[in-house]
C-alpha cells in the first residue's frame, strides 16, 4: 500500500491561495468589497498559524489594486444629498441614475423606477468626488434590477403601500401628492390611469416581497442580472456629465 505523506502546513497555504483567489477574481464585476471581507475572514482563520508579514507579502498586491479601484473617482456632485423621508434626494438621486441606465438596458421604455428606502444605507454624500466605494457604501446588497410590468391599479396598490411606511425614493417620472384621504399619482406628467399597463423598475428584493411586498411576487418580470450598484457605476463612469438639480430632486413625494 502507497503511504501518503501530508504536510501539516500545507492547509495553510490552501487558505493563503484561496484569500488571493478571492481578491483576484473578486476584484472582477464590481465585486470588491465581498472579495476583501473574505480575506479578512481568511487572514484571521490564519492569524495563529501563519506570519502576518508572509500573508501580507502573498495578499499585498492585489490589496492595493482593490483599493486603487475602490478608490476611483467617477462623478463629481454638486449638491448635498440626503436620506430623507419622504423628501429622499440621495434615493432620488439615485432612482434617477437607475431610470437612464433601465432606458438603456430596457427594449420597452421605463415608465418609473422605485427604490425601498431602507435599500440606501448611507446618511448622505457630500458635494465633491464620489468614488466607487461610495456606490458599495450606499447599495452594499447584492440587490439585481427587476422590470415588472403593472396594471393602474396594482401600482396604485404599490404606491400607497410606500405611503403608508413613509415614503420611498422615486425617479423623476413619478410624483405623487396625498393629502388626507386624496391620492393623486402622475407618470410621466399624466394622471395615472387603472386600465393602463406600466413597466416599471424595481429592486429583486422588493419584487420578491421584501419590506411587505407580497403582491408583487407571482408578477411577470424580465431580470436583466445585473446588480444595481453595478448599474449605477458603470452609468456614472459612462456618463460623467449626468447631473441633477436640487429643485428637480424635491417635491416628488407629497404626504400630507
Amino acid at each position: 500500500m502507497q503511504t501518503i505523506t501530508t504536510n501539516p502546513n500545507s492547509h495553510k497555504y490552501w487558505f493563503v491561495l484561496l484569500v488571493v483567489t478571492s481578491l483576484f477574481f473578486g476584484s472582477c464585476n464590481h465585486q470588491y468589497v465581498m472579495a476583501d471581507q473574505k480575506a479578512q475572514y481568511y487572514k484571521e482563520a490564519l492569524s495563529n498559524e501563519q506570519p502576518k508579514d508572509e500573508i501580507e507579502t502573498l495578499i499585498s498586491p492585489f490589496r492595493k489594486q482593490m483599493d486603487s479601484t475602490m478608490g476611483t473617482v467617477i462623478y463629481k456632485n454638486d449638491i448635498l444629498l440626503e436620506k430623507k423621508r419622504p423628501e429622499a434626494t440621495l434615493g432620488r438621486w439615485f432612482c434617477d441614475i437607475i431610470y437612464a441606465a433601465a432606458n438603456e438596458m430596457s427594449e420597452e421604455p421605463i415608465d418609473f423606477v422605485i427604490q425601498n428606502h431602507g435599500g440606501i444605507r448611507i446618511p448622505s454624500i457630500s458635494p465633491g468626488d464620489v468614488t466607487i466605494g461610495k456606490i458599495y457604501e450606499l447599495m452594499p446588497f447584492d440587490n439585481q434590477l427587476v422590470f415588472m410590468k403593472l396594471t393602474g391599479v396594482e401600482v396604485e396598490e404599490l404606491i400607497r403601500h410606500t405611503i403608508s411606511l413613509g415614503g420611498w425614493p422615486v425617479s423623476q417620472s413619478l410624483n405623487i401628492n396625498k393629502h388626507g384621504n386624496s391620492l393623486k399619482i402622475k407618470i410621466k406628467g399624466e394622471e395615472l390611469s387603472q386600465t393602463k399597463i406600466y413597466y416599471i423598475g424595481l429592486p429583486d428584493y422588493v419584487a420578491n416581497g421584501g419590506d411587505r411586498t407580497a403582491f408583487l411576487v407571482d408578477k411577470p418580470r424580465v431580470v436583466p442580472k445585473k446588480l444595481l450598484r453595478s448599474i449605477a457605476i458603470d452609468y456614472l463612469m459612462m456618463h460623467p456629465d449626468f447631473k441633477v438639480k436640487e429643485e428637480d430632486l424635491k417635491g416628488r413625494v407629497i404626504i400630507q
